[in-house]
Order: structure tokens, then C-alpha cells, then sequence
């Protein structure tokens, strides 16, 4: 089919189900008056009821005659979901078919390229033969040289700043026990008290 055969089709449903969304928008706020009303009617005999001796009795009472008046405003409330449910299925069913429809009228894409996959790896162990490498560009090994040499520079660098932290830490100890200030020592543990639940 050409393009002008799903525009026709298509722009019918469309307004069709444009119509449709109107009027039951207008079903729903309707039917949302009508329970807001219902639910203050019934709030308002609620609230007398407590006027009155048996107040219990009356609240269910009134209880079960809201459900009952209720439960047809739900019936219709579902039923609309349910339209609406229907309405935008039938939008999206004409969406795909307008899409297949221009789909089917364009010329076919070039074929995609052929893909080479290679074989996996075997499975290391005692019976596997080794596996030949790549030889790896020149550029290739002077970088990892580079890096090679950056991260040994960092190892050195962490390795002196550790020394340098110890030594301040003992001249700080030593400082402090010279002027008089010896460390708390650690508390005993008690043999076994690890070992017995608090209570």
C-alpha cells in the first residue's frame, strides 16, 4: 500500500478516538460530580446520626445504603476506564500500522556489513596449548613504559611520605614523654569476660 492509501484509515480512527477521549471526558467529570455529591449527601446523614440515640446502628445504616449508591457510579466508572483503555489501544494499533505502512513503501536498506566473530578462547588448564599473542605495536610498548615508570615514581613517592609521617610521629612521642606526659597504657582484657553474654 502507498503512503496516501494509510492516511485516510488512519486520520478517520484519530478522530474517531479524539471524539470519543471528548466525550468521555466530559462521562467522567460527570460521574466525579455525582459521587462528590453522593459522598456529601452521605457525610451530611452521617453526621446527623450522631444526634440521635442509636448512633451505631445508624452509621451503618447509612454505610451500606452510600455503598449501594455508590457501587453503580463504580460499575460506570469502570466501564469508561475500560472505553478509554480500548480507545488508546485502537490510536496505538493505527500508529503501528501508519509506521508499517511507511516502512513498507521505502526502499529496502543496503545489507549490514558482515560481522567476523572469533572462535572463544580454549579453556585454560594442564591440556590447553598456549595461545600466541598479538605483536604489539612500538607506540604501544614506550607508553606502558611511561606509565610503567609513573606508577613506580608514585609507589616511591607513598613509600617516602609513610617514612616521613613515622619519623614525625616518634619525635611528637618523644617530645610529649620529655615534658612529662607518659601514654595511658591499653586496659587489661578479663580472661573470659569476651566470651559471657551481657545482661
Amino acid at each position: 500500500m502507498r503512503r496516501s492509501q494509510w492516511a485516510v484509515p488512519c486520520g478517520a480512527l484519530w478522530l474517531l478516538a479524539s471524539v470519543a477521549g471528548w466525550a468521555q471526558a466530559e462521562d467522567k467529570g460527570q460521574l466525579l460530580a455525582e459521587r462528590q455529591a453522593l459522598i456529601e449527601r452521605f457525610a451530611d446523614e452521617e453526621r446527623a446520626c450522631s444526634h440521635r440515640f442509636a448512633v451505631t446502628a445508624c452509621v451503618d445504616d447509612v454505610r451500606s445504603r452510600r455503598r449501594a449508591a455508590l457501587a453503580p457510579l463504580r460499575e460506570r466508572e469502570l466501564r469508561l476506564e475500560e472505553a478509554e483503555r480500548n480507545r488508546r489501544a485502537a490510536e496505538r494499533r493505527a500508529a503501528i500500522a501508519a509506521k508499517q505502512g511507511a516502512a513498507a513503501s521505502r526502499p529496502a536498506a543496503p545489507p549490514a556489513p558482515q560481522v567476523q566473530v572469533r572462535p572463544p578462547p580454549p579453556p585454560m588448564g594442564a591440556a590447553s596449548a598456549p595461545v600466541a599473542r598479538a605483536p604489539r605495536a612500538p607506540g604501544d610498548e614506550a607508553s606502558r613504559a611511561a606509565q610503567a615508570q609513573q606508577r613506580a615514581q608514585e609507589i616511591r613517592r607513598r613509600q617516602q611520605e609513610a617514612l616521613d609521617n613515622q619519623k614525625r610521629i616518634q619525635r611528637r612521642q618523644a617530645e610529649r614523654e620529655a615534658a612529662g606526659h607518659k601514654p595511658d597504657p591499653l586496659p587489661v582484657p578479663i580472661p573470659g569476660a569476651a566470651s559471657t553474654p551481657a545482661r
